[in-house]
Protein backbone atom coordinates (compact mmCIF):
# COMPACT_ATOMS: atom_id res chain seq x y z
CA UNK A 1 0.00 0.00 0.00
CA UNK A 2 1.23 3.50 -0.84
CA UNK A 3 0.28 6.63 1.11
CA UNK A 4 0.74 10.01 -0.54
CA UNK A 5 0.88 13.07 1.72
CA UNK A 6 0.62 16.58 0.29
CA UNK A 7 0.97 19.89 2.10
CA UNK A 8 -0.03 23.14 0.35
CA UNK A 9 -0.16 21.28 -2.94
CA UNK A 10 3.29 19.77 -2.62
CA UNK A 11 4.37 16.25 -1.71
CA UNK A 12 6.21 15.69 1.54
CA UNK A 13 9.74 14.36 1.16
CA UNK A 14 9.77 10.61 0.35
CA UNK A 15 6.00 10.71 -0.36
CA UNK A 16 4.28 8.47 -1.37
CA UNK A 17 5.20 6.23 1.53
CA UNK A 18 5.15 2.44 1.24
CA UNK A 19 3.03 0.95 4.05
CA UNK A 20 2.83 -2.74 4.87
CA UNK A 21 -0.36 -3.82 6.65
CA UNK A 22 -0.18 -7.12 8.54
CA UNK A 23 -3.06 -9.04 10.15
CA UNK A 24 -3.60 -8.83 13.89
CA UNK A 25 -3.50 -11.93 16.08
CA UNK A 26 -5.90 -14.78 15.34
CA UNK A 27 -9.47 -14.32 16.54
CA UNK A 28 -11.47 -17.42 17.45
CA UNK A 29 -14.78 -15.73 16.60
CA UNK A 30 -13.68 -14.79 13.05
CA UNK A 31 -11.70 -17.94 12.20
CA UNK A 32 -13.20 -20.75 10.13
CA UNK A 33 -13.33 -24.43 11.05
CA UNK A 34 -14.45 -27.16 8.69
CA UNK A 35 -13.98 -30.85 7.97
CA UNK A 36 -15.37 -34.33 8.51
CA UNK A 37 -14.56 -34.19 12.21
CA UNK A 38 -17.59 -31.95 12.84
CA UNK A 39 -20.05 -34.78 12.09
CA UNK A 40 -20.54 -38.24 13.54
CA UNK A 41 -19.37 -41.48 11.97
CA UNK A 42 -19.59 -45.25 12.20
CA UNK A 43 -16.57 -46.36 14.19
CA UNK A 44 -14.94 -49.68 14.91
CA UNK A 45 -13.19 -50.88 18.04
CA UNK A 46 -10.14 -48.70 18.59
CA UNK A 47 -11.76 -45.65 17.01
CA UNK A 48 -11.50 -43.79 13.72
CA UNK A 49 -9.14 -40.94 12.87
CA UNK A 50 -11.04 -37.75 11.94
CA UNK A 51 -9.64 -34.54 10.46
CA UNK A 52 -10.41 -30.81 10.59
CA UNK A 53 -8.93 -27.71 8.95
CA UNK A 54 -8.70 -24.40 10.81
CA UNK A 55 -8.16 -21.17 8.86
CA UNK A 56 -7.39 -18.30 11.21
CA UNK A 57 -8.44 -14.68 10.73
CA UNK A 58 -7.99 -11.60 12.86
CA UNK A 59 -10.81 -9.62 14.47
CA UNK A 60 -11.20 -7.58 11.26
CA UNK A 61 -11.60 -10.63 9.03
CA UNK A 62 -8.09 -10.51 7.55
CA UNK A 63 -6.51 -13.88 6.80
CA UNK A 64 -3.63 -14.62 9.15
CA UNK A 65 -0.47 -15.36 7.18
CA UNK A 66 1.64 -16.76 10.00
CA UNK A 67 1.24 -19.53 12.56
CA UNK A 68 2.02 -19.50 16.24
CA UNK A 69 -1.52 -19.30 17.64
CA UNK A 70 -2.34 -21.38 20.73
CA UNK A 71 -4.74 -23.91 19.16
CA UNK A 72 -6.19 -26.88 21.06
CA UNK A 73 -8.63 -29.70 20.26
CA UNK A 74 -10.45 -31.56 23.02
CA UNK A 75 -13.43 -33.90 23.33
CA UNK A 76 -15.42 -35.06 26.32
CA UNK A 77 -18.38 -37.37 26.70
CA UNK A 78 -21.67 -35.48 26.70
CA UNK A 79 -22.75 -37.25 29.88
CA UNK A 80 -19.52 -36.13 31.55
CA UNK A 81 -19.97 -32.57 30.37
CA UNK A 82 -23.24 -32.44 32.31
CA UNK A 83 -26.23 -30.18 32.15
CA UNK A 84 -24.12 -27.00 32.26
CA UNK A 85 -22.77 -27.67 28.77
CA UNK A 86 -26.32 -28.12 27.50
CA UNK A 87 -27.67 -24.89 28.94
CA UNK A 88 -24.94 -22.33 28.35
CA UNK A 89 -26.29 -21.40 24.91
CA UNK A 90 -23.04 -22.27 23.16
CA UNK A 91 -23.73 -25.90 22.36
CA UNK A 92 -24.89 -26.56 18.79
CA UNK A 93 -26.04 -29.73 17.06
CA UNK A 94 -24.06 -30.09 13.85
CA UNK A 95 -25.41 -32.21 11.00
CA UNK A 96 -23.82 -33.23 7.75
CA UNK A 97 -24.37 -29.77 6.24
CA UNK A 98 -23.05 -27.91 9.31
CA UNK A 99 -26.62 -27.03 10.34
CA UNK A 100 -28.65 -28.06 13.32
CA UNK A 101 -30.02 -31.48 12.32
CA UNK A 102 -28.10 -34.21 14.06
CA UNK A 103 -29.98 -36.99 12.29
CA UNK A 104 -29.27 -35.87 8.72
CA UNK A 105 -27.43 -37.90 6.11
CA UNK A 106 -23.96 -37.58 4.70
CA UNK A 107 -22.18 -39.31 7.55
CA UNK A 108 -23.95 -37.76 10.52
CA UNK A 109 -25.02 -40.52 12.89
CA UNK A 110 -27.55 -40.19 15.70
CA UNK A 111 -28.00 -42.74 18.45
CA UNK A 112 -31.20 -44.79 18.45
CA UNK A 113 -32.45 -48.10 19.89
CA UNK A 114 -31.24 -49.80 16.70
CA UNK A 115 -27.81 -48.20 16.82
CA UNK A 116 -25.42 -50.20 19.04
CA UNK A 117 -23.46 -47.87 21.29
CA UNK A 118 -20.33 -48.89 23.17
CA UNK A 119 -18.33 -47.67 26.11
CA UNK A 120 -15.69 -45.28 24.72
CA UNK A 121 -12.27 -46.83 24.30
CA UNK A 122 -8.91 -45.43 23.38
CA UNK A 123 -6.73 -46.68 20.54
CA UNK A 124 -5.32 -49.36 22.81
CA UNK A 125 -8.77 -50.63 23.75
CA UNK A 126 -8.84 -49.19 27.29
CA UNK A 127 -11.58 -46.73 28.33
CA UNK A 128 -10.91 -43.11 27.41
CA UNK A 129 -9.46 -41.55 30.55
CA UNK A 130 -12.14 -39.61 32.42
CA UNK A 131 -14.35 -39.58 29.33
CA UNK A 132 -11.95 -37.15 27.63
CA UNK A 133 -9.89 -37.31 24.44
CA UNK A 134 -7.22 -34.82 23.34
CA UNK A 135 -6.67 -34.14 19.65
CA UNK A 136 -3.51 -33.15 17.80
CA UNK A 137 -2.65 -29.88 16.06
CA UNK A 138 -0.21 -29.30 13.20
CA UNK A 139 0.75 -25.66 12.64
CA UNK A 140 1.35 -25.19 8.90
CA UNK A 141 3.01 -21.83 9.51
CA UNK A 142 0.73 -19.93 7.11
CA UNK A 143 -2.23 -19.24 9.38
CA UNK A 144 -3.84 -22.64 8.79
CA UNK A 145 -3.82 -25.65 11.10
CA UNK A 146 -4.45 -29.34 10.50
CA UNK A 147 -6.39 -30.85 13.40
CA UNK A 148 -7.16 -34.49 14.08
CA UNK A 149 -8.61 -36.69 16.80
CA UNK A 150 -9.62 -40.31 17.30
CA UNK A 151 -13.40 -40.69 17.16
CA UNK A 152 -14.81 -43.17 19.69
CA UNK A 153 -18.32 -44.55 20.06
CA UNK A 154 -20.77 -42.36 21.98
CA UNK A 155 -21.92 -38.74 22.06
CA UNK A 156 -19.05 -36.31 22.44
CA UNK A 157 -18.67 -32.55 22.80
CA UNK A 158 -15.82 -31.32 20.60
CA UNK A 159 -14.21 -27.97 21.36
CA UNK A 160 -11.56 -26.24 19.22
CA UNK A 161 -10.03 -23.19 20.87
CA UNK A 162 -7.66 -20.37 20.01
CA UNK A 163 -6.07 -18.78 23.07
CA UNK A 164 -8.75 -20.34 25.27
CA UNK A 165 -11.72 -19.14 23.17
CA UNK A 166 -13.92 -21.55 21.20
CA UNK A 167 -13.96 -21.44 17.40
CA UNK A 168 -17.54 -21.66 16.02
CA UNK A 169 -19.41 -23.94 15.64
CA UNK A 170 -17.68 -25.58 18.61
CA UNK A 171 -18.39 -26.61 21.25
CA UNK A 172 -20.77 -28.90 19.39
CA UNK A 173 -22.12 -32.42 19.71
CA UNK A 174 -20.73 -35.29 17.61
CA UNK A 175 -22.46 -38.68 17.82
CA UNK A 176 -20.47 -41.75 16.77
CA UNK A 177 -22.07 -45.20 16.54
CA UNK A 178 -20.55 -48.66 16.49
CA UNK A 179 -20.26 -49.96 12.93
CA UNK A 180 -22.90 -52.74 12.65
CA UNK A 181 -20.67 -54.54 10.16
CA UNK A 182 -18.14 -55.09 12.95
CA UNK A 183 -20.83 -56.71 15.12
CA UNK A 184 -21.85 -58.97 12.24
CA UNK A 185 -18.22 -59.95 11.68
CA UNK A 186 -17.83 -60.73 15.38
CA UNK A 187 -20.92 -62.94 15.35
CA UNK A 188 -19.68 -64.71 12.21
CA UNK A 189 -16.31 -65.38 13.88
CA UNK A 190 -18.03 -66.71 16.99
CA UNK A 191 -20.30 -68.96 14.90
CA UNK A 192 -17.30 -70.29 12.96
CA UNK A 193 -15.47 -70.96 16.23
CA UNK A 194 -18.47 -72.83 17.65
CA UNK A 195 -18.66 -74.96 14.51
CA UNK A 196 -14.95 -75.75 14.74
CA UNK A 197 -15.29 -76.77 18.38
CA UNK A 198 -18.31 -78.93 17.57
CA UNK A 199 -16.39 -80.67 14.76
CA UNK A 200 -13.47 -81.31 17.09
CA UNK A 201 -15.81 -82.67 19.78
CA UNK A 202 -17.55 -84.92 17.24
CA UNK A 203 -14.21 -86.20 15.96
CA UNK A 204 -12.99 -86.83 19.51
CA UNK A 205 -16.20 -88.70 20.36
CA UNK A 206 -15.88 -90.80 17.20
CA UNK A 207 -12.29 -91.71 18.12
CA UNK A 208 -13.38 -92.60 21.65
CA UNK A 209 -16.19 -94.85 20.38
CA UNK A 210 -13.83 -96.51 17.93
CA UNK A 211 -11.25 -97.14 20.65
CA UNK A 212 -13.93 -98.58 22.93
CA UNK A 213 -15.19 -100.83 20.13
CA UNK A 214 -11.66 -102.04 19.40
CA UNK A 215 -11.06 -102.69 23.11
CA UNK A 216 -14.32 -104.62 23.35
CA UNK A 217 -13.35 -106.68 20.30
CA UNK A 218 -9.98 -107.52 21.87
CA UNK A 219 -11.63 -108.57 25.11
CA UNK A 220 -14.04 -110.78 23.18
CA UNK A 221 -11.17 -112.36 21.26
CA UNK A 222 -9.26 -113.01 24.48
CA UNK A 223 -12.34 -114.57 26.10
CA UNK A 224 -12.85 -116.82 23.07
CA UNK A 225 -9.25 -118.01 23.21
CA UNK A 226 -9.50 -118.75 26.92
CA UNK A 227 -12.68 -120.75 26.32
CA UNK A 228 -10.89 -122.90 23.74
Amino acid sequence: MHLAVRVSGGDLPDSPFCITVVPASASAARSELRGEGLVGALVRRGGLQRALRLETRDAFGNDCKEGGADVTVSLRLAEVAGAAALGDGERHQVGSDGGGDRSGGGGSVASSPRTPMARPTSAGGSPAAGGRVAGSVVDRGDGTYDLSYRALAGEWLIDVQIDGRSVPPTPCSVVNAVDPAEEEERRAREAAERERQQREMAAALARQLQEEAEAEARRGEEARREAE
